[in-house]
């Protein structure tokens, strides 16, 4: 069983703290994308685009996959 499930709004509250925005509309102008873009993610209406990954990626440094392990939560196993 996977004890992972895909987490949108940690992924942006976490991305957020890093970029020191206050909120998503700071964030997505500093970023120079449309807050639409963080709304649709955070609804899970959109998944984070390659390209927006790849911005992360060039403003923290850290590795794609690190960035990615921010999208997901643990999730405690079910006791039976």
């Amino acid at each position: 069983m996977n004890n992972e499930s895909y987490d949108p709004n940690g992924f942006v509250d976490w991305f957020r703290q890093q970029y020191g925005a206050k909120n998503d509309a700071q964030l997505a102008l500093k970023m120079e994308i449309s807050p639409v873009i963080f709304s649709r993610i955070r609804h899970q209406k959109h998944a984070v685009p390659k390209p927006m990954l790849v911005h992360i990626q060039e403003f923290t440094g850290l590795h794609i996959r690190l960035i990615r392990a921010q999208m997901v939560k643990e999730v405690a196993p079910c006791a039976n």
